[in-house]
């Protein structure tokens, strides 16, 4: 099952029940790398996003980290402009592969 962070904010502020969080993460069991993206871009409105979860970024940002912590899940965080979040990215993926940097 393929989960996306987008889809556990939205279901931690629909009031999703526990279990339903539990089987999310652990869903992620099945992922060599998870990479956290820090809520310190600017929040863009794509009308299908929480203007609650927009008022509280860093807060469903947190929560999220702290259930991802509470069940053994490693993450790496992520933060910056796109640019240096791709670039980020981009070499922790190559480093996984044991690409080099010359890829």
């Amino acid at each position: 099952a393929t989960v996306q962070i987008g889809e556990v904010r939205a279901d931690i502020h629909n009031g999703a029940d526990e279990a339903t969080l539990v089987a999310l993460f652990h869903a992620l069991n099945s992922y060599d790398l998870i990479l956290f993206l820090e809520p310190d871009v600017k929040f863009v409105q794509d009308g299908d996003r929480s203007e609650i979860i927009r008022d509280n970024r860093r807060h469903y940002s947190d929560q999220i980290k702290q259930l991802l912590k509470s069940h053994g899940k490693s993450f790496i965080e992520v933060s910056g402009s796109y640019q240096q979040r791709f670039e980020t990215s981009v070499k922790l993926v190559n480093a996984l592969l044991g690409l080099g940097e010359e890829q």
